[in-house]
Order: C-alpha cells, then structure tokens, then sequence
C-alpha cells in the first residue's frame, strides 16, 4: 500500500514538472519589449534612448517609433509633439501604419514642424500611412515660411 502512495506522488510530480516546463503555465513568456509591437506610443516627454514605445515609457518620435510598430500597426501620440524634419529619416519601410491621438487625450494632438526643420516634414517612400485625429502644422514655431505638400494621398472618408 504504501508503494502505491509513493508510485502516485511521483506520477503527480512528474505532471506538475510537464505542465510548468513543457506548456509554459506559471512562466511569463512575454516577448521584450525591443522587438517590433502592434501598438507604440509617442509623447514630447518620451525617449527613443530609454522609451521602449509603451504608455509608461513612449518614445520621443514619430520616426523611432515608426522604426518599431509591427508592418501593421498603430502610432498613439499622447499630446503635441515637434517633428524635426530631416531628409534622412525616410519612413520607408514597407508597413501599413496609422497615427492617431491616443484614446482618452481629448482633443486631436499636433504635430508641428521643429524650429530648426526646413525639409521635408513626413517622407513616406513606401507602405501605407493613415492620419487619423491629428493635426499637422508645417509652419514653424516663431514665424516662418509655411509650405506643404501631399504627393498621391487617398482619401477616404
């Protein structure tokens, strides 16, 4: 009888040991957050050193988050930002894409030309990018040419 006891612990430990190690249960598998996610956040009080695009630590850019939102994603800005316009920073990448104001913010956030940025504002080479609740100012804060242009946009209402 008590060989039977013992026979029946090993078989239950033996099924505890399989359901934690091989399934996963108990173990947090979470993917880190460098890799590319569906959703990235973006707030003038973030960083695209230490920000990892998540709500508690959003990037600083729209172009650092662009680099890591997943080829079908979302881009949250949780309030106005200034986009440094720099030709080298091409949104290339073959994604389909949507920036938004993030849910609860309110009002639309804006995005608005940096003093210093004189180029292009948003080059989009390639994908698809959706503009959803936001607003663009290419004028530059403190007075200055205001210019602008959109090359083949689809509209859809």
């Amino acid at each position: 009888m008590l060989s039977n006891n013992l026979n029946l612990r090993k078989i239950g430990i033996i099924l505890l040991v399989f359901s934690v190690v091989l399934t996963g249960m108990g173990i947090n598998l979470r993917t880190p957050v460098s890799y590319a996610a569906g959703v990235v956040y973006v707030s003038n009080s973030g960083s695209d050193t230490t920000g990892d695009g998540t709500l508690d630590k959003p990037y600083a850019t729209l172009y650092k988050a662009y680099q890591n939102v997943d080829s079908v994603g979302t881009i949250y800005v949780l309030n106005n930002i200034k986009l440094l316009a720099d030709n080298n920073k091409k949104f290339n990448l073959n994604k389909n894409v949507t920036i938004t104001t993030a849910p609860g913010v309110g009002t639309p956030a804006v995005i608005q030309r940096d003093q210093a940025g004189t180029s292009t504002l948003l080059d989009l080479t390639n994908g698809q990018l959706t503009l959803k609740d936001i607003t663009i100012d290419g004028s530059i804060p403190g007075g200055g040419p205001v210019s602008g242009r959109i090359i083949n946009p689809e509209l859809r209402k």
